[in-house]
């Protein structure tokens, strides 16, 4: 620890693992509120990680699950669970988990749960991340993203109550053939990374938890080259998976080594280098559109629900005040209609008879 932070910021996150553990021998969901709307730092990932471990390890608690706001961390089988639920959307896929806010019209799954929270807990597994999709200037290049690679599946109840579990392809078939399933993703722990000048979890604000495409803030991603270009997106939400807004269980395992090995992180500095044959300044230009949309995403994440709260009020009472000038207008008409049944029947009376 002190080679990885000075003495306040240790205090500091002891702080913080004191909050999350209450002196009791499992956190519970509850007790980490407190603590949920505080910024989390990449670096403090790892030290948090250590500190709960240490917490929670066979002097005070012989249990080897934690929790977190919507996250149960499984140290003993190694199993990462994330409570979710279905969004069931018809748009072509980028995402298969996003956070609440995020882009939720192009994903399969959202969740209440921080992705800096679901870093921790995948450290909590000794997962060690590899790095996000990188553009390498000096090579006109893309580089792929690497990590160990993560076991993605999911749980939900169907409408007789029975527990499904299927791998997270399953829950997707092709766009343009609907009898075709997704072979393995191959997910891995790309970790996302921090802003620079405030350190603040990329992730966090994007939203982007799980990805099928390749995206710069990545928690978990595919290793290897894919565009969010809409002409080349691939897949969709099989609608014969569970339902919009049934809760649904995000299950993520390491699927073999715990870090990236030598061979796969070379592999994606040498061999997984695209640029799709365009010439430096279109390259440039590409990933400049991509940063805006990631900075436009990151800027109007936190104030998401603000937003939707501020558009139902807006709605609302718009609705109503056209409401009350509807009863209005039908009274004027009646009033109107009351005028001229007067007017006709005064007309009657007073025209010269013979």
């Amino acid at each position: 620890l002190p080679r990885a932070a000075n003495r306040a910021e240790i205090e500091c996150l002891m702080r913080k693992a004191h909050m999350l553990t209450l002196e009791q021998p499992m956190p519970s969901a509850s007790s980490l509120r407190g603590v949920q709307s505080q910024a989390m730092h990449p670096r403090e990932l790892p030290l948090l990680a250590a500190l709960l471990l240490i917490s929670a390890g066979p002097a005070t608690a012989p249990s080897t699950v934690i929790e977190f706001p919507g996250i149960q961390v499984d140290r003993a089988n190694k199993v990462v669970r994330v409570e979710c639920q279905a969004l069931a959307v018809e748009t072509p896929l980028e995402f298969f988990c996003v956070a609440n806010g995020g882009p939720e019209h192009e994903s399969v799954l959202r969740t209440t749960a921080k992705a800096s929270h679901i870093h921790a807990a995948l450290l909590m597994l000794g997962l060690e991340p590899g790095s996000p999709v990188r553009y390498v200037e000096s090579k006109n290049a893309w580089t792929a993203p690497h990590g160990p690679p993560i076991r993605v599946s999911v749980e939900w109840k169907d409408a007789s109550g029975t527990t499904i579990r299927r791998p997270a392809e399953a829950l997707m078939r092709s766009a343009k053939d609907p009898a075709v399933h997704p072979k393995p993703m191959g997910w891995i722990f790309a970790g996302s990374h921090r802003r620079e000048g405030d350190g603040v979890y990329l992730a966090d604000l994007t939203g982007y938890v799980v990805t099928l495409c390749n995206f710069e803030h990545a928690l978990v991603d595919v290793p290897r080259l894919v565009s969010s270009a809409n002409e080349s997106l691939e897949w969709q939400a099989d609608p014969g998976g569970p339902k919009r807004g049934d809760v649904v269980t995000l299950i993520l395992e390491p699927a073999g080594a715990l870090k990236a090995t030598a061979s796969t992180t070379q592999a994606a500095e040498e061999n997984s280098l695209d640029t799709d044959g365009l010439t430096p300044t279109q390259a440039a230009q590409k990933r400049d559109i991509a940063l805006l949309r990631d900075a436009w995403r990151t800027a109007m994440a936190p104030h998401t629900q603000a937003m939707h709260d501020a558009a139902k009020t807006h709605y609302d009472t718009v609705a109503k005040l056209r409401s009350r000038q509807q009863k209005l207008i039908d009274e004027a008409d009646q009033l109107e209609a009351l005028i001229d049944e007067l007017d006709r029947a005064y007309g009657e009376l007073t025209a010269p008879r013979p």
